[in-house]
């Protein structure tokens, strides 16, 4: 299933996939912008928490709003160890790139290392669900304090996802397994 970007297309096309699908896992795959000393270009996230970072609450707990949208994956199934050049991760989203301004902000309040689009929308309706999920995410570009390597430049972003996502397509079937042996039917 293929929901195109943002919070918005991620929730409804999850949310229609466990309506009339109801399946056993819901799996993510895609990109993300890395935070550099965070994150490193080409490396593969497996999404353990995530939360929305494009939350403001200005009338009442900023941070209880913050809270009632972050995800924890149960990741149990999985083993310590992953494919190689992959981790566990803390990734934020928000209807919007990485700007660097939001460098600070999301390292020290959010604990992040790398930010999407889609990834907090598609956890919180899988949890909203009761459905087990799995994110992986490949680092395509890097924003600093200063400067976002992609800004402008789509073109490096594109050429950098092509193999991003053969990586993952190439990772998938091991999680698979994995969940398959944990969960048997």
């Amino acid at each position: 299933m293929h929901a195109g970007w943002g919070k918005v297309a991620t929730a409804g096309a999850y949310q229609f996939a466990i309506d009339t699908f109801h399946p056993q896992l819901l799996i993510n795959l895609g990109t993300c912008g890395g935070l550099e000393g965070f994150a490193e270009l080409g490396e593969i996230l497996c999404v353990s928490q995530t939360a929305f970072y494009d939350i403001f609450e200005g009338m009442a707990d900023y941070a209880q709003a913050i809270e009632f949208y972050s995800s924890k994956a149960d990741l149990g199934w999985l083993p310590e160890e992953l494919p190689k050049h992959t981790r566990r991760a803390r990734l934020v989203s928000a209807d919007q790139d990485i700007q660097p301004q939001a460098y600070k902000r999301l390292t020290q309040e959010f604990g992040a290392v790398a930010a999407d689009w889609e990834s907090a929308a598609f956890a919180w309706v899988a949890n909203r669900n009761g459905i087990p999920w799995l994110i992986l995410r490949g680092v395509s570009d890097l924003v600093s304090p200063t400067i976002a390597e992609t800004a402008g430049n789509l073109s490096l972003w594109q050429a950098r996802t092509a193999k991003i996502m053969q990586d993952l397509l190439t990772q998938l079937p091991w999680y698979l397994v994995r969940f398959a042996e944990q969960h048997p039917n």
